[in-house]
Formats: C-alpha cells, sequence, structure tokens
C-alpha cells in the first residue's frame, strides 16, 4: 500500500472493494480524494473533513465575545445576567461576538458593544415601546426586538417582564 496522509479506513475502502479493478489514490487541492482506476481511467471523488485542529482542541478554545469591552460593560452583563436568573433555568450559549440565553431554544441574546450590551428578545409580536431600538419580524408569529441597554437602570421589571415573555414563548 502507498503511504498517504489520509485516513486509513478510507484507503483500506478503496481497496477492498467487490470491482477488482485496482484503485491508486489522487489528491486534489481541495478536501477530497479520488481514486482514479488505472484500467478504465475514470475518477470517484470521496468527499473528506479536513480540521485545523483536533475536535477537542478545538472546543477547549472557547471565545470571549467581551474582550473589547470596558469593565463598565462587564458590570452591566453581569447585573443583566443576575436579574435574568430570577426568571427560571437556561442554558448560557457563548458564541464568537454575542451570548445565548437558551431554554429550549435561545430566548434572549447579548451582543456587547465597547459602551453598551445591546439586548435582542424574542417575541410573538412587535411591542410598542420608545425602548426598542429596532423590531424586525422574522417569521409569521415570530420577532426579534433589540433594546439598548446601556446602565442598569435600564434593566428595570418592563424588561424583565418583556424577558419572562420571551422564556415562557421558547419553553
Amino acid at each position: 500500500m502507498v503511504s498517504s496522509p489520509w485516513p486509513k479506513a478510507l484507503m483500506a475502502s478503496a481497496e477492498t472493494r467487490s470491482n477488482p479493478l485496482t484503485f491508486e489514490p489522487v489528491m486534489f487541492a481541495q478536501p477530497s480524494i479520488a481514486y482514479r482506476c488505472r484500467r478504465l481511467n475514470r475518477a470517484k471523488a470521496i468527499r473528506v473533513r479536513m480540521y485545523t485542529m483536533p475536535r477537542a482542541a478545538a472546543a477547549s478554545v472557547a471565545p470571549d465575545p467581551f474582550a473589547a469591552v470596558t469593565p463598565a460593560t462587564r458590570q452591566l452583563y453581569q447585573h443583566l445576567l443576575k436579574r435574568i436568573k430570577t426568571i427560571g433555568p437556561f442554558r448560557i450559549e457563548t458564541k464568537k461576538t454575542s451570548v445565548h440565553f437558551t431554554r429550549k431554544s435561545a430566548f434572549a441574546g447579548v451582543h456587547p458593544r465597547k459602551a453598551f450590551l445591546m439586548l435582542t428578545i424574542k417575541a410573538a409580536g412587535p411591542i410598542d415601546s420608545e425602548r426598542i431600538a429596532k423590531a424586525e419580524q422574522v417569521s409569521k408569529s415570530r420577532w426579534h426586538l433589540d433594546i439598548k441597554v446601556v446602565t442598569t437602570q435600564d434593566i428595570d421589571d418592563t424588561l424583565l417582564a418583556w424577558l419572562k415573555q420571551a422564556y415562557e414563548l421558547c419553553g
């Protein structure tokens, strides 16, 4: 067998085919393997996923969406998190540029900016308030509402009531 950087399972599967024709591996620039039949001069490509690092190593590297924010914005996030925990149990999913609060699905997302937090809440319909920076209808019965949170006074009972509705909507 020819020495190859490709997985042994793929190389073995090419050799143990029911077809008696011989196959040789041909490497492409894309992450795939082609086995070219010497007799028929036909190629069959098999897609292979290529990873830059092992999955375990990639999972251990957690992105920090709060890397470029001020300490006041971090404290604002901690205050928001403390107030949201009174609603009920949920998971915190850290993404590359945001943090999602999920029950069965995400009911809120925090997008940190340098001096404030942009809070996105899922809703069943639009809410008429001057605190809503943007309201976007994402489907027939779902809306995403963006709220700019600048101070701890912005995290009041009205905001928590909207978050409670979103929490119940996703459960």
